[in-house]
């Protein structure tokens, strides 16, 4: 659809199929997977949502949701990625691993993202969680997908993380500078006053 904020295709036949054998259970976490993943750094919540972004481009249906259209069901594929990264928090800790495993097992709605991403902090480091309908692919594929969006967040982070200590030498370097010439004036004061001493 050119000059369309939406890219609309019809299901494949493999798809066709699965989405209708769906319609058919209404616990429909019984069609997705999910797993987590734990790290010893804290979240990064700008990088994993620049993450979510930079897979969508490469792999549409992450960020495709599924209507119905006039002769069937059909993918919508928005041009931005609007799937925001869910931050689980308690202000028990204990309580957190307990929320986010409870987020893995909800069902993704038919008519919303098939694929979600959850994050929450732990006593040390963070969990990140990922769930998603087999519409979207399969465990094997998405193995793939998976190592893609790790390696985006680990960039987009170090990416953050240089910049934040760029940012901080160069504030260190200004009040470094702005000492130098601090000491530079005194210095010079203490000569003109050793000269005016003499004078007199």
């Amino acid at each position: 659809m050119q000059g369309s904020k939406l890219s609309v295709f019809p299901l494949s036949w493999p798809q066709l199929s699965l989405w209708y054998d769906i319609q058919g259970h209404q616990d429909h976490s019984l069609y997705q997977l999910s797993f987590s993943l734990d790290s010893d750094s804290p979240i990064h919540v700008p990088a994993l949502e620049n993450a979510l972004r930079s897979i969508g481009e490469s792999q549409s249906l992450l960020k495709a949701r599924i209507h119905e259209g006039a002769y069937g069901p059909e993918w919508v594929v928005p041009r931005e990625f609007i799937n925001p990264v869910v931050m689980l928090h308690d202000d028990d800790p204990a309580q957190r691993e307990a929320l986010i495993s409870s987020w893995m097992k909800e069902a993704l709605p038919l008519d919303g993202p098939l694929f979600a991403v959850a994050a929450t902090s732990l006593a040390s480091g963070c969990r990140l969680a990922v769930k998603w309908n087999h519409l979207v692919a399969d465990g094997w594929s998405f193995g793939i997908i998976w190592r893609e969006f790790l390696a985006e967040y680990e960039r987009f982070k170090a990416e953050a993380d240089g910049l934040a200590k760029a940012e901080t030498g160069g504030e260190q370097q200004q009040q470094g500078m702005r000492a130098s010439i601090h000491a530079t004036k005194n210095s010079f004061a203490g000569i003109l006053n050793t000269q005016e001493a003499l004078k007199g």
